[in-house]
This record gives C-alpha cells, sequence and structure tokens, in this order.
C-alpha cells in the first residue's frame, strides 16, 4: 500500500515538473503552426530542401549574390502536388533581419498588385504570390493558373505568414520620409548591389557599405524640377562613415575634402547635384534630378 502511494506521488511529481518546465525556460504556451503546411487537399510531393549560406547559389539560377549582400541565412523549398497534378512549390528564405527580409522584397517585388486575404506585404499574381513578415521572405509558385492552384498558392502564403513570428519594422524606415514618396521607389542596400539599384550613378560600392557594416534606405522625392533621391545610412562607427564618404568623393571625381569637412557637395556623372553630410556614423545623401549636360 505504501509502495503504491508512493509510486503515486512520483507520478504526480513528475506531472507537475513537466507542466513547469516550458513556463521556467521562457517558452511560449503556444507554437506558431508550421510555416510550410499542406494547402488543403494536397499533399507534400518531396521532403523539404535546405540550402544555407553560399548553397544558395545551387537552388538560384543568378541573384544569390542579392541575398547573400543583404544577409542571408537559409532558405527551405517545400513541394506540393494536388489529387489532380498540379504542383506548388514554396520557398522560405530566413535573413539575417527583418531589414534584410524587406530589402529583397523590394529588389525583387516589382510593382505592387496586393492581395487583400493576406495580412502581411505582398504582391500577388497569377501563378505567384511573394510576402515578408518578420526576417522571412517567401516566394509562392504554381505553373497553374486555375482555381484549385489559385487557391491553393493563397493557402499556402497564408500559412506560411501564420506560422512566422511578428517582428518590429527595420528602423531604418524611420531614416528617411515616409510623406511624399514616391511609390515603388524604396530600396534597402548593404552593399554594392542594393546601392546601383538605389542610386542611378553608382556602379559599385562607392558608399563602403559592406566594409562599413552599414545599412542605407533610399527613395525618390518630387520637386519643382523632377525627383530627388534621399538616402540615409548608419555605418558601425563615425570613422566608417566618413570613409564612404571620402570613397564617394573620390569615384565621382570630386575636390578631396579637407579631413576635417563634414559636408561634400559635388557632380555626378549623370550631371545630378549630389550633397553629403556626415554625423556620427550617419551619413545622408541628396542627389538633384538629372540636369541637362
Amino acid at each position: 500500500m505504501r509502495r503504491t502511494q508512493a509510486l503515486e506521488a512520483l507520478l504526480l511529481a513528475a506531472s507537475v515538473l513537466s507542466a513547469a518546465i516550458p513556463s521556467l525556460c521562457g517558452a511560449p504556451a503556444q507554437e506558431n503552426p508550421p510555416r510550410d503546411a499542406p494547402p488543403a487537399g494536397w499533399v507534400r510531393s518531396a521532403s523539404p530542401r535546405i540550402f544555407s549560406g553560399e548553397a544558395l547559389y545551387d537552388h538560384i539560377d543568378g541573384g544569390a549574390e542579392t541575398f547573400l549582400e543583404l544577409g542571408f541565412r537559409t532558405c527551405t523549398v517545400s513541394r506540393f502536388e494536388s489529387p489532380g497534378d498540379a504542383e506548388l512549390v514554396l520557398e522560405s528564405y530566413e535573413m539575417q533581419d527583418p531589414a534584410a527580409a524587406l530589402g529583397i522584397y523590394l529588389m525583387q517585388c516589382g510593382r505592387e498588385t496586393p492581395d487583400p486575404s493576406l495580412s502581411e506585404r505582398n504582391t500577388a499574381g497569377k501563378t505567384q504570390v511573394r510576402a515578408v513578415k518578420g526576417r522571412f521572405y517567401f516566394v509562392a509558385t504554381t505553373g497553374d493558373a486555375g482555381g484549385e492552384a489559385r487557391a491553393a498558392l493563397l493557402g499556402s502564403m497564408r500559412a506560411a505568414l501564420a506560422g512566422t513570428p511578428a517582428e518590429p519594422a527595420p528602423d531604418c524606415l524611420s531614416w528617411i520620409p515616409e510623406d511624399g514618396r514616391k511609390e515603388g521607389s524604396l530600396r534597402i542596400a548593404r552593399g554594392g548591389l542594393g546601392l546601383q539599384a538605389s542610386l542611378p550613378f553608382a556602379d559599385s560600392d562607392i558608399l563602403l557599405l559592406a566594409a562599413g557594416r552599414a545599412t542605407a534606405v533610399s527613395a525618390d522625392y518630387p520637386s519643382d524640377s523632377g525627383w530627388v533621391i534621399r538616402l540615409a545610412a548608419v555605418y558601425e562607427t563615425p570613422q566608417a562613415a566618413r570613409s564612404g564618404a571620402r570613397r564617394l568623393a573620390e569615384a565621382l571625381g570630386w575636390e578631396p575634402p579637407a579631413s576635417e569637412a563634414s559636408v561634400w557637395t559635388g557632380q555626378t556623372p549623370d550631371h545630378r547635384v549630389c550633397r553629403v553630410a556626415v554625423a556620427g556614423p550617419r551619413l545622408d545623401l541628396e542627389a538633384g534630378p538629372p540636369a541637362a549636360p
């Protein structure tokens, strides 16, 4: 009898302890659902494939450099098929942080045509949907534009977004004004490839973003004479920001600035008046519309 009571007490203690462990460890009471769950009525056609770091080159035929420059971690590729043999592929890219995920989305989304049934920023076509949430960038693709495949396309993206934890918006979005921003002009850069998409006169990393471990955000704004480019970059150190400004001046053939200068002004190869200012680790650039040569 005593042995039975002791065993029951031991089992009760173990049950209480196992229930308490998640809260003691700080684990959430409820986990997010799987982000690559098959759409309703569909099944997996293959085991998910995972590409990490530079192995991304084995998955992407061109363009992997842009992911790596922004800050890429892993890509999970999940394949599904319907009873009618339609196919769907979901690519889940985990980036370094939300700025990197938004940066690659902006580079690839083109003119955004969002689907209202999706809760996060997205652009949706007949056979492909792209979306971004936190540090994750998703691409869902099917070869069939029919109703069944279209519903599965959106369903797979809804599941992916529901299974991804929310994160704060990237800080860099507050570095330049939101009001007046030209639609589709927002860009985030961390190296030469991104910078070339931000500045038409940049043929390389002329701001030394990669070397200075900097994040830059840019967009176009209206003026009386045309569109003005505004760019803000924050570097790891004030010295790195000044090095970026000096490199720009050298690349564009400006007069060498004084060592203590904090503002540089000159002309770009496409005849824009360009002004660069440095304050601490932050660099601000403004380039006017091209003038007649």
